[in-house]
């Protein structure tokens, strides 16, 4: 699965064969919607998926650092065709 959000995420990938996993992007890990959201829409903040709220961050920061071979890093530099 491409860049997962939330911990419904982590927990189905937990659950499903061996042969699936996940990524997780390192601003999933490291800002929460507060970031995007306290004090006005902050633009430098906004990612797709969207952010979503601390108990996720925490959960995917869980499963990232876990040793996992389930979880691994995402990035968005993929190149696109133009």
């Amino acid at each position: 699965l491409e860049h997962i959000t939330t911990s419904e995420a982590v927990d189905y990938v937990l659950g499903a064969p061996a042969n699936v996993a996940a990524t997780v992007t390192a601003h999933h890990l490291l800002i929460n919607r507060n970031a995007l959201l306290a004090g006005g829409l902050n633009p430098h903040h906004y990612c797709m998926p969207i952010v979503k709220r601390e108990a996720h961050r925490k959960r995917l920061l869980e499963a990232a650092t876990s040793g996992s071979p389930k979880f691994f890093l995402g990035t968005d530099s993929a190149p696109h065709p133009k």
